[in-house]
């Protein structure tokens, strides 16, 4: 670990110092406006899903946090978080951790050896273009993408003066966070270098159920986080992009003891590595797209107390390639290949298992002349070591009916293969797993009214899928292995309600989001088994929350309302974790000028000092308090 640390620390002084020579390097030829460029199959995902656009303001809110934290307030994303700093994953729909994909500028970043994603280890500030994509979207993005999508990117801002971003944060609970970025673009070139780094003692008051002190201060909970982001592009002639990225990040972190727990010595120490090399061509009818990447990941846990010192990691190279073809004016033909190629090493396996995924998929999209009318129909064929899985495919239809409402359905048949824990980890892994394979289907409308002064927008959603072959462990003769046993129906339902107002000086802006899922066993995983048609543990049925943000000049106000429902813990439903609302307000000031932007911003979360938990035993914060400040620095280009 020490030396990945120290690559990081050479890493980043090499960027900022590349960074730092072109402030004398301005391109001053004529500028050219922004383009855009959408990777291939986000265009085509788009029929007949919901998406959401991480947009500034959420950023804003969160600065210097991590993903984890603005999913759980922003959006109907279910995080079920072990504690500050501590494992926190994504439930969309009903769904587990492993049936959400995470991408990284189009590529899959899930643990080959868990299926899931650590939100908590993902800086916000590194993306500016990022979005969640609801419902399943396997044909396109391949195993996992049952629940939801969560895309990562960063926009290539071309012809940008150079902007030099210091950010800084504390906190209660001795929370420290710093983060520096440096961006820029020229009329062929655009870069960003970015460093972040967090630290907390975690030291907020539980109340333990073991100790007979009344109120203890949480133990063994500290964490620091590092991370190192930045991104490249170069335009090479006029219809040619070659783009450069990578993204480090250490974690370490001691694992506090649950409430049943005296104390507890665990630690975890995380590194991740990925890199990418990409190469856009953009011609009249057609678009070719093809990227390579490397993706190293190390886990290193520790547990004096069980005589556990376990490390864990694995390598996976990625490639891919999509051609985009104008078949006719409103007509496209989506085709792409894929394959990864993924080793695994660890305490637990009985020799280095290796794994080989290769797909074919191929999509036809179609926008009418108004674009008031498209669909999307796509299929995918995915190999896992040489042996076909299921064949899946979707289709999408989105209908604008009139200037005010718009109607949209899509359906979809997807899988997940089973991890590299699930087939060969030692003792206990079944290689003769099969995937988890379903169906789901959305329909949904979208309402937007506005005139000069107000706005509102009313998105309702219903959703229903049922995944067969879903894999639990079970105990079996003293072991605990995988078995394609369970199968999940989950339906519901969620809105989004937005209004804006603007009056003078004044803007008012309110968005309400609200979630029903029903997600149940139906069958059963033993003679006794008594979790038939009910609600899985850990889905909350009912869940939601509230922005509502006041603006005046350079101040704004925002207080942020959440709600959680009840949590089995038990699959009989012997036992639950009971509701609980949380509230926070952020209140920001800035000022912009030519050369300095400043803004001062101060939270304060759990406002009324709530007792909670998402999992059982595991306390989360009282009452807290951050406050921040940033600085963005800009150097103006000169013109010849």
């Amino acid at each position: 670990m020490r030396k990945t640390e120290l690559h990081i620390t050479i890493l980043a002084i090499i960027l900022t110092f590349n960074s730092l020579r072109c402030l004398g390097q301005v391109d001053s030829a004529i500028t050219l406006e922004g383009v855009e460029i959408l990777s291939i199959r986000q265009s085509a995902a788009s029929p007949g899903s919901k998406s959401l656009m991480i947009n500034s303001s959420m950023l804003d809110r969160f600065a210097g946090g991590n993903l984890a934290d603005l999913l759980a307030a922003e959006t109907s994303v279910f995080i079920k978080s072990y504690g500050q700093g501590s494992l926190a994953t994504s439930s969309f729909r009903g769904g587990s951790a492993a049936h959400t994909a995470v991408l990284w500028n189009g590529i899959p970043i899930n643990s080959p050896t868990t299926g899931q994603v650590d939100f908590s280890l993902i800086p916000v500030n590194f993306f500016n273009n990022s979005r969640i994509d609801f419902g399943g979207g396997s044909s396109l993005w391949g195993s996992g993408a049952i629940g939801g999508v969560v895309q990562l990117e960063r926009k290539a801002e071309y012809n940008q003066d150079l902007q030099l971003n210091v950010s800084t944060q504390i906190g209660s609970f001795e929370q420290f966070g710093n983060q520096v970025n440096l961006s820029f673009g020229k009329k062929k070139y655009a870069g960003f270098a970015g460093i972040a780094y967090r630290n907390a003692k975690n030291n907020f008051p539980i109340i333990s159920k073991v100790e007979s002190s009344n109120t203890l201060l949480q133990r063994h909970s500290s964490f620091k986080q590092l991370s190192v982001y930045t991104d490249h592009h170069f335009r090479v002639g006029l219809k040619n992009t070659l783009s450069f990225h990578h993204w480090s990040m250490l974690n370490d972190r001691e694992i506090p003891p649950t409430l049943l727990e005296s104390n507890n010595q665990s630690t975890q120490q995380d590194a991740s590595h990925r890199s990418m090399i990409s190469w856009l061509r953009t011609g009249v009818k057609t678009k070719l797209e093809s990227r390579i990447s490397y993706l190293n990941e190390e886990i290193a846990f520790v547990d004096p107390k069980a005589q556990i010192d376990s490390k864990t990691g694995f390598e996976s190279v990625i490639l891919q390639s999509e051609l985009q073809y104008q078949i006719h004016r409103g007509h496209r033909l989506i085709f792409g290949l894929s394959e990864t190629y993924t080793t695994v090493q660890g305490d637990n396996f009985s020799n280095r298992p290796r794994q080989n995924q290769a797909a074919l998929f191929a999509s036809h999209l179609y926008n009418s002349k108004s674009n008031r009318f498209r669909t999307n129909i796509s299929i995918r064929q995915e190999l896992l070591d040489l042996s076909f899985v299921p064949l899946v495919y979707s289709g999408g239809l989105s209908l604008t009916a009139t200037d005010w409402i718009s109607f949209r359905i899509k359906a979809s048949k997807d899988y997940r293969i089973p991890t590299l824990n699930d087939r060969y980890w030692q003792p206990g892994g079944n290689i003769d797993l099969q995937p988890e394979s379903g169906f789901s289907q959305e329909v949904g409308s979208d309402v937007r009214l506005s005139n000069n002064s107000w706005n509102f927008s009313f998105s309702p959603t219903l959703f229903n899928r049922l995944i067969e072959n879903w894999i639990i462990w079970l105990p079996s003769e003293g072991t605990w292995s995988p078995q394609n046993i369970l199968s999940v129906w989950s339906r519901g339902s969620e809105t989004t309600t937005q209004f804006g107002f603007k009056k003078e000086d004044w803007v008012f802006t309110a968005s309400i989001s609200t979630s029903y899922v029903v997600s149940t066993s139906q069958k059963p995983m033993s003679a006794n088994d008594q979790s038939v048609e009910k609600q899985l543990i850990y889905v909350p049925m009912y869940s939601g929350n509230g922005n509502f943000s006041i603006q005046r000049n350079n101040l704004s106000i925002a207080w942020i309302q959440n709600y959680t429902g009840y949590r089995y813990t038990a699959s009989d439903h012997s036992d639950f974790l009971a509701p609980f609302w949380t509230s926070s307000i952020h209140a920001s000031w800035y000022r912009n000028s030519p050369k300095l932007n400043t803004t001062l911003f101060a939270r304060i979360n759990n406002i009324f000092n709530q007792e909670y938990q998402l999992i059982q035993n595991r306390p989360m914060p009282g009452r807290n308090f951050q406050f921040g400040l940033d600085l963005t620095f800009k150097h103006k280009s000169k013109n010849a």
